[in-house]
């Protein structure tokens, strides 16, 4: 998220990526109070959500506890198979 939010900053401004990493910020409490809210994928292991926000998908699981954030890809990018310990002869792909 950083070296997007320095990208941020050199193309439009210091308040423009500080605008865009406030964003993700929200959007992880959000999840935090609702991680059902994500779309299930379990084509990418047990208790994988992702969620799409400002042109990039959030990849997370969550228990009873916690919500961790597994990584952050912008939305344009392939998801790859090895991400959750699965490899592409187990996906069949």
């Amino acid at each position: 998220m950083l070296a997007v939010a320095d990208y941020g900053a050199e193309r439009w401004g210091f308040e423009a990526a500080h605008a865009f990493l406030d964003s993700f910020e929200n959007a992880f409490a959000l999840l935090e109070r609702h991680p059902d809210i994500g779309r299930y994928r379990d084509e990418l292991g047990p208790n994988a959500r992702s969620w799409l926000h400002r042109g990039y998908v959030i990849l997370y699981t969550h228990t009873e506890s916690a919500v961790t954030i597994d990584r952050i890809l912008h939305a344009a990018a392939d998801l790859p198979d090895s991400h959750y310990g699965r490899d592409s002869a187990e996906t069949g792909q």
